[in-house]
């Protein structure tokens, strides 16, 4: 895989097909966890944020179906910890922190894990404010009929050098975009989202008509107020696996092959449209589970939300950029 120098630029999230490392794949019982305190680049300026390892410093957890979440995650923040385990069913009551009564896994603390992990493309990620600063991570456990095509995981990020108390105070705070822009408008442009014709100013809107809530007096204003709380928050970054556009992670493919690109939306305040460009791809599951083949090259992604898509490299090769667009941006 190649690695350079993590600068980033405001605007959207980007990595291009074109290095691939495989990931590999725990063949026995999962290793350690450690949470702890790490030190990115972001447009040239550094930023402390968190990470989350594997035993041998992998981001996340990857598994295969059949295999158990087993062994200990260790605290080594300076903070308490409040942990979820996204997507994973089968998760016992008493070893989700998020879950009521869960309590804290206090600093330097370790939590024993033992359950069956749920197949599919999931996270794990804190219930705190401390996700804001990228305490997220992949946990993929690969499926049994995923054949021989190779996974390309992608973890989406919004990121702001401000602290999360910061950030925290700007969401929905008034009838303005983030009570810093006019109503409507959009912060980067400050052009306002849609026009009149509704012709697609909106990433994915297409024609609103028979929209629910459009049809109850003054329609395009019910449209507007859903425009403005679209990206409350004004980020400095919008991250794919901590990079973006200037500086984007290049994935090498062969000619003709097939890829299956799992993607999280990780971001605590930001939709995305997962943009892939000159390739056709298909969407052949959605939160980690199978669902009916859609065939496209624009798909919409909620925050929490994960897709996985398939795509095929041209015989002829070539680079193909694929883009996480902000929605509304």
């Amino acid at each position: 895989m190649m690695m350079h120098r993590r600068t980033l630029l405001q605007g959207a999230g980007a990595f291009t097909l074109g290095s691939l490392a495989s990931p590999g794949l725990v063949r026995a019982a999962m290793p350690l966890l450690t949470v702890e305190s790490r030190t990115i680049e972001v447009r040239r300026k550094a930023a402390k944020v968190f990470g989350v390892t594997d035993a041998v410093g992998r981001n996340g957890l990857m598994a295969k179906e059949g295999d158990r979440f087993s062994g200990d995650i260790l605290n080594k923040t300076a903070d308490p910890l409040v942990m979820h385990w996204h997507g994973q069913i089968r998760a016992v009551a008493n070893q989700d922190r998020a879950r009521p009564g869960g309590g804290e896994l206090a600093a330097g603390a370790l939590d024993h894990h033992d359950f069956l992990l749920t197949p599919g493309t999931h996270w794990l990620h804190s219930h705190q404010l401390s996700e804001q600063q990228l305490l997220a991570a992949p946990m993929i456990t690969r499926e049994k009929d995923a054949g021989t095509i190779r996974d390309v995981v992608i973890m989406l990020h919004d990121f702001a050098y401000r602290s999360p108390a910061e950030i925290l105070k700007e969401l929905g705070g008034s009838s303005a975009h983030g009570g810093a822009h006019g109503a409507g408008m959009s912060p980067a442009t400050g052009q306002a989202p849609m026009n009149h014709g509704n012709q697609g100013a909106v990433p994915g809107m297409g024609n609103m008509q028979g929209m629910p809530g459009m049809n109850h007096g003054g329609g395009m204003g019910n449209m507007m107020n859903m425009a403005i709380h679209a990206n409350d928050v004004a980020y400095d970054a919008y991250l794919a696996n901590d990079r973006t556009l200037d500086d984007p992670e290049v994935v090498r493919a062969e000619k003709g092959e097939t890829l299956r690109l799992r993607i999280i939306n990780g971001g605590t305040a930001t939709a995305f449209h997962i943009d892939t460009g000159q390739l056709d791809a298909h969407c052949i599951a959605v939160d980690g589970s199978p669902c009916e083949h859609l065939r496209g090259r624009l798909f919409p992604l909620a925050q929490g939300q994960r897709m996985d898509l398939l795509v095929q490299m041209p015989a002829e090769g070539g680079a193909f950029p694929i883009f996480a667009q902000v929605e509304a941006d």
